[in-house]
């Protein structure tokens, strides 16, 4: 289980490639999650 640190770093990595964009499409794995997630869409990161 990864720890604070190695968290950290890989939430930095994320950032670097997602902030300022615009989310277009979103995937979910549970199906209540859907209808939710949608309110996601056109959201600036």
């Amino acid at each position: 289980m990864p720890e604070g640190p190695e968290i950290r770093i890989a939430a930095d990595k994320i950032a670097k490639i997602i902030e300022g964009k615009v989310i277009e499409d979103i995937e979910v794995g549970l199906p209540r999650l859907l209808e939710p997630s949608q309110k996601l869409k056109g959201i600036k990161v």
